[in-house]
C-alpha cells in the first residue's frame, strides 16, 4: 500500500458556512473541496474551449465527417475561508485545492424539447495533468457537433447542463474491529440485485448496515455504531474490489463497478479496520459550460471557439488519422514525446510494413497522418507511446506496450505513456512574492536521477516533471526564494502526483493567535503591551494592544500576515503618555506564547525567528 501520510483522512471532515474539506492523515495540509466546478479560463482570460468540425473533402461517412470538442474545467476552492476555519483547531496549518485522480464527465439535455445524438451523452474520461480541475476530450459525430454550436449560438432553444462524476483517494475511517470474510460468498451477496456488478457507492453502503445479515464475521471490543461500520466496510470493499463507474443516466447518483473474482480471491480476508487504509470516494458535481459562453454576451469570443476544419479526401486505401494527447502542457526534462504509428506488411497487397513517428508538441499536443493501406485492407494498426528523459547526464528513451486501434481519431490519456507525471503549479499570490524552484529525485536500476526545475516570479504557472514507471523512490525537493532577498522557505520532501503551491502552502501565512503572559505580583500596576505584524513594524504604528494585571496574568491578541516570508510580529510595553514610544522588539515566532517579566521584558532571551516551513 502506498503512505497514506498526507492523504486526506475521510474521518476527519470539517465543514464551514461556505468550506469543506478533510485534515490530513499524519501530516500535511488540509485538502479543501471546490466549492464549484467552472470553465477554465486563459492566461488571458479567454475560454479553455474549443469545438473543431471536421471535414473530409469528398468523404460523407463518419470517420470523414466529424466533430472534436475540448475544453478544460476549473474548481473554485475558498482557501482562505479554509484557511480560517483549519487555524481555529490547528495553528499552523496550511490548505490546498484536494486532488481528484478519476473521473468521467457526460453532457446532458437541461429539457426535453430537442431530442440529442446518443453519442453527445455519452460518459467521457476525464484528464487530469494540468493547472485545471480536468480536460474534457472527446470527438462527436458530424450532428451532434452542430448541435453544441447551435447551442453556443442560443438556436433550437437547445441547452446543455455538464455532470461530473469523479473521485478522492483519502484514508478511510478506522474502527477497533476485524474483519473476516470470503470474498466470493460476500460478493454475490452484495450483488444479487446488480448481476453485472454495477451498483451505485451508496447502496453499497446500505448493503453493510445490517452487517448480521451477511456473510462478514466481525470481533470487537466495544460496540460499534453502525452507520460509521457500513460507511468503513464499504470504502474498502469498493477499494478492493470495484472502481468508478459511469452512472446509467444524468440523474443517477455516484457508481461503481465491481470486478470479475478470480482464483487469486479465493479464501479467507482478514481487515483489522483500526489501520490506515487507502480507498476512493466519489463525487458529483454540475456545471453550465455552454451557458458560461453565452453569458459573455461576446460574439466574437463565442466565434473563435467554433473552428471549421476542411482536409483533402484521401485516394482508395488511405486513412487520415487524428492523434490527441492529453498530456501536461508545460513539460520538463523530455528531449522528446510522441507516439509510433506501424501496421505490417501485407503482401502482395501491401509488400512494405509502415512505421510513422508524430511529436507531441504543446500546448496542442496533435498530429495528424496519412496512413496508406492496400485498397481493399481494412484499417488496422498499432500504436506505441514513447518518450526520450533528459535529465542532465541521464538521456533515455522509453516505449509503451503496442496497443491495435482501428478508427481515424485517436485520444491517448497521459496514462498511455511509460511515466509517471508530477505536477507543480504555483499560484497568482505565490508568484507575485517568491520564485519556486526544486528538483525531482528518482533511482532507475543503478542511476541516481535529479530533474531540476525552477517556476519564475511574476504570474502563476505550472510544469510538469516525468520519471519512468520502473523508477524508486520518487521524491520533490521545493524551495520558494522570496524577491525581497529574505530567507527562503522548504517545504518538506513531496510524493509524486499533483503539487499546488501558494501561499496557504505554508505556515507563516494567514491568521495567527499569539498569547501573552506575566505572572505580576500583587498591587503591581497593569502591563500594557502592544503588537504589530512583522510587515508592518516599519511604519512605527501598533495594530493591537492587552492589557495584563495581577488578577488576569495572560490575554490573546490575533493577526494575519499576507506573506509567508514575513510571518512573525514585533511587541513593545506601550510608552506612558506623553513619553516616546519604546523600540519594536525583533520579530516573535507566531502561534507561541510569549512569556514576559513584571517589566515587560521577555522572561528568557527570545531565539532569532527562523523560517517557518509547511509542517
Amino acid at each position: 500500500m502506498d503512505d497514506p501520510r498526507g492523504y486526506p483522512d475521510f474521518s476527519a471532515e470539517l465543514t464551514g458556512s461556505s468550506v469543506g474539506m478533510f485534515a490530513p492523515y499524519g501530516a500535511g495540509s488540509f485538502s479543501v473541496l471546490p466549492s464549484q466546478v467552472v470553465l477554465a479560463s486563459n492566461p488571458d482570460g479567454s475560454p479553455k474551449f474549443e469545438l473543431d468540425l471536421v471535414e473530409y473533402l469528398g468523404d460523407s461517412s463518419a470517420n470523414g465527417q466529424y466533430s472534436v470538442l475540448d475544453f478544460s474545467l476549473a474548481g473554485s476552492y475558498p482557501l482562505d475561508a479554509a484557511l480560517g476555519l483549519a487555524r481555529s483547531g490547528s495553528p499552523g496549518a496550511t490548505v490546498k485545492a484536494v486532488t481528484m485522480d478519476g473521473g468521467f464527465g457526460r453532457l446532458y439535455a437541461t429539457n426535453s424539447a430537442v431530442p440529442l445524438p446518443a453519442d453527445l451523452l455519452n460518459p467521457v474520461p476525464l484528464g487530469w495533468w494540468s493547472s485545471d480541475l480536468a480536460r474534457w476530450t472527446t470527438r462527436l459525430s458530424a450532428e451532434a457537433g452542430v448541435m453544441v454550436k447551435d447551442a453556443l449560438q442560443g438556436q433550437a432553444g437547445l441547452l446543455l447542463g455538464a455532470r461530473l462524476e469523479l473521485t478522492v483517494t483519502g484514508v478511510a475511517p478506522r474502527l477497533a474491529a476485524t474483519a473476516q470474510f470470503e470474498p466470493p460468498a460476500l460478493m454475490a451477496a452484495l450483488l444479487a440485485a446488480y448481476p453485472s456488478g454495477l451498483m451505485p457507492a451508496a447502496a453499497v453502503c446500505s448493503f453493510f448496515a445490517q452487517p448480521a445479515s451477511i456473510p462478514l464475521s466481525l470481533r470487537s471490543a466495544s460496540p460499534l455504531d453502525p452507520g460509521s461500520l457500513a460507511q468503513v466496510l464499504a470504502d474498502r470493499l469498493i477499494a478492493a474490489y470495484a472502481k468508478l463507474a459511469p452512472a446509467p443516466g444524468a440523474s443517477d447518483p455516484a457508481y461503481v463497478q465491481f470486478r470479475t473474482l478470480g482464483p487469486g480471491d479465493a479464501g479467507q480476508v482478514s481487515w483489522d479496520l483500526s489501520q490506515a487504509a487507502l480507498v476512493q470516494r466519489p463525487w458529483v458535481f454540475t456545471l453550465d459550460p455552454i451557458g458560461g459562453l453565452r453569458a459573455l454576451n461576446n460574439p466574437a469570443v463565442l466565434a473563435s471557439v467554433v473552428k471549421n476544419v476542411s482536409i483533402q479526401a484521401m485516394t482508395l486505401g488511405g486513412y487520415g488519422l487524428d492523434l490527441m494527447a492529453s498530456l501536461p502542457p508545460s513539460r520538463v526534462g523530455f528531449a522528446a514525446i510522441g507516439a509510433r504509428v506501424e501496421a505490417p506488411a501485407k503482401p502482395p497487397a501491401r509488400p512494405s510494413s509502415i512505421s510513422q513517428t508524430t511529436l507531441f508538441i504543446p500546448p496542442s499536443d496533435s498530429g495528424s497522418q496519412n496512413l496508406l493501406l492496400a485498397a481493399t485492407e481494412p484499417l488496422a494498426y498499432t500504436i506505441t507511446c514513447f518518450g526520450v528523459i533528459a535529465a542532465g547526464d541521464f538521456v533515455q528513451e522509453y516505449d509503451s506496450a503496442a496497443l491495435p486501434h482501428s478508427d481515424t481519431w485517436v485520444q491517448l490519456g497521459a496514462d498511455s505513456f511509460p511515466f509517471s507525471f508530477t505536477v507543480v503549479t504555483v499560484g497568482a499570490q505565490l508568484a507575485a512574492l517568491a520564485t519556486v524552484q526544486g528538483a525531482l529525485s528518482y533511482q532507475v536500476g543503478p542511476h541516481a536521477v535529479q530533474q531540476a526545475f525552477s517556476l519564475p516570479s511574476g504570474a502563476a504557472g505550472e510544469l510538469a516533471l516525468a520519471a519512468p514507471l520502473a523508477a524508486t523512490g520518487l521524491s520533490v525537493a521545493i524551495q520558494a526564494s522570496p524577491l525581497d532577498g529574505s530567507s527562503p522557505l522548504s517545504l518538506p520532501p513531496q510524493g509524486a502526483g499533483r503539487i499546488d503551491l501558494d501561499v496557504h502552502s505554508f505556515a507563516g501565512y494567514g491568521p495567527h493567535s499569539v498569547t501573552v503572559q506575566s505572572a505580576l505580583p500583587a498591587g503591581a500596576n497593569a502591563l500594557f503591551i502592544e503588537f504589530v505584524p512583522e510587515s508592518q513594524a516599519a511604519a512605527g504604528q501598533a495594530t493591537g494592544k492587552v492589557a495584563l494585571t495581577p488578577q488576569q496574568a495572560s490575554a490573546t491578541w490575533g493577526y494575519a500576515s499576507l506573506s509567508p516570508f514575513h510571518s512573525g510580529y514585533c511587541f513593545r510595553v506601550a510608552a506612558a503618555p506623553g513619553a516616546a514610544a519604546a523600540p519594536w522588539s525583533p520579530p516573535q515566532a507566531p502561534d507561541a506564547v510569549l512569556t514576559l517579566n513584571p517589566d515587560g521584558t521577555p522572561l528568557a532571551p527570545a531565539p532569532a525567528l527562523t523560517p517557518l516551513s509547511a509542517p
